[in-house]
């Protein structure tokens, strides 16, 4: 009787494979929408057969479908969660179960939150509102160890009051959508909640904010506020994670973010076209003239954004550009000079002019283009034969003197 009270199946109540699951990815699960896909109800009661199994998963992401968030506040993994992406709420019903679920799980890290749905209108919002609306009473989210907030189109509603009166002590970076202006009067109150009355309430400890596309349908791209910095003051990095068209069209917001008083030192920025009506798209390197000027135009390329940015003269030390990479120095001087690379290139220059570092997705800045010196003798000996090769003084450009062939 001894041995079988203290066998290994009477000690561990789940297998060894689940024991040993830590982190669940089930964002790719489908739901039914194709003729492949599973339907909702399948999706539903595997992820809660899964999540039975498992009972040492500190990161789950789940699916857009089929998940019953009753389920996953009672699985056995649920204490030990540090992350949690992908909650789809569509109903106020599951608002309430999210809430529910924040309450259980008190060692999240990391929560990441997608509304789904019709989009509210501001009629729709004084119906459902009134003006003689009354907070229900509720028990206080506390997170202790939250650090990071997604918010994709956020709406009114319990959820986000809760989350705006919640005590996140150690909150630092927050991920949200831009908001309708219409319905600003709705989020600025924190009983009624709103992203901007969450923004507010939390906004002296956010350090880094990220700006993205709602997933609504039909597309609606929205700017993000104008006093983005006086809501953040203490914010380090700011992510316009927006189409660059947007930011083209709209280059006030350059304005509005070019405070020198303020302590934003980084700004990411979409990727750029090089490519418009009119331009060349030869292969060859971009012709620059040199020494570029601060005071001078900016270089080639359709961004309106970021000239008037700097012309505000800015705090900001850095810009990041996502989506872009600089073309290794190994390939050769045509191909670091020419196309998007030779375009961020100059790029560059320019903003070293206004005090800015530009940098790409993985933060470097441009590298250092390696050129040898020679000449060709009568006979055809080869290009490049005889070179030495040296660093390059000027920050990669090329400078055509006596010792290169002509």
């Amino acid at each position: 009787m001894g041995d079988r009270k203290w066998s290994d199946i009477n000690l561990h109540p789940h297998s060894t494979p689940g024991r040993w699951i830590t982190t669940l990815d089930l964002s790719n699960v489908g739901s039914g929408t194709s003729y492949l896909g599973a339907d909702s109800v399948t999706v539903a009661r595997s992820c809660a057969v899964l999540l039975d199994l498992a009972p040492c998963i500190t990161h789950l992401r789940l699916p857009s479908h089929g998940v019953k968030l009753t389920d996953l506040r009672l699985a056995p993994c649920i204490r030990k969660l540090r992350a949690i992406e992908g909650i789809h709420l569509a109903t106020r019903e599951d608002e309430e179960e999210a809430i529910k679920l924040l309450r259980s799980a008190k060692n999240l890290e990391l929560v990441g939150l997608v509304w789904v749905g019709s989009v509210p209108t501001e009629m729709d919002m004084e119906m459902e509102f009134g003006d003689e609306f009354e907070a229900p009473p509720t028990r206080q989210i506390i997170l202790p160890r939250l650090h990071t907030l997604t918010l994709v189109a956020g709406r009114p509603g319990p959820l986000l009051a809760a989350l705006t009166r919640a005590e996140l002590p150690t909150l630092s970076r927050l991920v949200t959508s831009p908001y309708e202006s219409s319905l600003s009067a709705f989020d600025d109150d924190p009983e009624r909640g709103g992203p901007r009355a969450l923004q507010v309430a939390h906004g002296e400890a956010i350090k880094s904010l990220t700006y993205v596309s709602t997933p609504d349908w039909p597309r609606r791209d929205l700017l993000p506020p104008a006093d983005t910095l006086a809501i953040h003051p203490n914010l380090l990095h700011l992510h316009l994670g927006l189409p660059h068209a947007l930011l083209n069209e709209h280059p006030e917001l350059g304005t509005a973010l070019g405070s020198r008083s303020h302590t934003l030192a980084v700004l990411t920025l979409p990727r750029w076209p090089k490519v418009v009506a009119g331009a060349d798209t030869s292969p060859g390197p971009v012709p620059t003239q040199f020494p570029p000027s601060a005071n001078g135009p900016p270089p080639p390329g359709n961004n309106a954004f970021l000239t008037t940015l700097c012309a505000a003269n800015p705090s900001i030390k850095v810009v990041a550009v996502d989506g872009f990479t600089w073309v290794a120095p190994a390939l050769g001087r045509w191909a670091a000079e020419s196309g998007d690379s030779g375009m961020m290139r100059q790029w560059s220059i320019w903003l070293q002019k206004h005090g800015i570092e530009l940098r790409d997705q993985e933060g470097n800045v441009a590298p250092i283009i390696e050129r040898g010196r020679g000449s060709f003798s009568s006979g055809f000996t080869g290009f490049g034969v005889g070179m030495t090769p040296r660093r390059s003084v000027d920050g990669g450009r090329r400078s055509f003197d006596s010792g290169w062939p002509r």
